[in-house]
């Protein structure tokens, strides 16, 4: 099979990663058949629970790797696989888990390259091909990153989706990382991966290797608004995006509705999810911009659709 880039599909493409840390209802659901349903991707999902990975797609394309031996190295588990929740500091401490899943996978893997994907990241088309291009044509670029910088002289990386070449020098940057973001969670308990990739990118001073990917095709959530159905000039059409990435909002219903309005404006369908799901974020979408007894209303809908969130 070819793809629209002229590339062939095989199994030596890059493999894509996720990291699924507590019980989190739908999200990631959709974000996996997001990328089975637009790529010939295999998945691995690092896990430290198996209550977490439960109710994940069943695919032969989807592998599984445990790090919960990794998290009890860092002392970020109890004994009986415990861990802390979404909102507690401790949960800043498990995402550098992310760190030694690529080391696990690259390792694993010795001839593939390997993507990144997070949980509120939803491919549009095939983002996996334009790894593959970009690696075959820039061999100096060993990092392909999202990020969402606004000036140049202050760049802002985002590991939300990230493309790493599988060679020595990512497997050191890795390390490297990893220390980064022990050291920094000493001083800000708070400290993201996307802070230790920043912290990274501007010590070393802005090396060539890492590139960052361009905002319309790979754009965070705070663009969202920049991706209209309506065109203020006749023949002027952007180039389709190959993701959206649902960060700059808080909660799962707000990342599901933002995750709709752009496949709604993209005209692709939806990723998977249950029937009742799609028809609560629709209806949350209509409510969000009305008065306020619709915001009442809206409350309802919210706490109906995830009573946890």
């Amino acid at each position: 099979m070819q793809s629209e880039l002229g590339i062939e599909h095989s199994q030596t493409g890059p493999i894509v990663g996720l990291l699924i840390i507590n019980k989190i209802p739908t999200l990631p659901i959709m974000a996996i058949s997001s990328i089975l349903n637009h790529s010939d991707s295999n998945l691995i999902v690092g896990y430290i629970s198996e209550a977490d990975i439960a109710d994940l797609p069943k695919n032969p394309r989807i592998s599984f790797i445990n790090l919960a031996e990794h998290a009890g190295s860092l002392g970020l588990i109890t004994k009986d696989g415990r861990y802390e929740s979404f909102d507690d500091d401790s949960f800043f401490s498990l995402v550098q888990l992310k760190w030694f899943l690529f080391k696990e996978i690259l390792a694993q893997n010795p001839s593939r390259d390997l993507i990144y994907s997070d949980l509120d990241v939803f491919w549009l088309k095939d983002a996996s091909e334009f790894v593959r291009a970009s690696f075959a044509t820039l061999s100096r670029v060993n990092v392909l990153i999202q990020n969402f910088t606004l000036d140049s002289f202050s760049p802002q990386l985002c590991m939300g989706f990230v493309a790493f070449r599988n060679c020595e020098v990512n497997r050191k940057l890795i390390d490297e990382c990893l220390a980064i973001h022990k050291s920094l969670l000493v001083t800000n308990s708070r400290t993201g991966d996307d802070d230790v990739i920043t912290h990274y990118y501007r010590t070393n001073d802005f090396p060539e290797n890492i590139l960052q990917l361009p905002q319309s095709t790979f754009p965070v959530g705070n663009l969202l608004n920049l991706f209209t159905k309506r065109s203020l000039y006749p023949g002027l059409v952007p180039k389709k995006p190959y993701i959206y990435h649902a960060n700059f909002v808080v909660g799962l219903n707000r990342k599901m509705e933002t995750a709709y309005l752009f496949y709604r404006n993209q005209k692709i369908a939806q990723p998977s999810m249950p029937l009742g799901n799609k028809i609560a974020i629709r209806l949350l979408v209509r409510l969000r911009f009305i008065n306020f007894h619709g915001r009442i209303i809206l409350r309802v809908f919210e706490r109906f659709l995830t009573p946890n969130d």
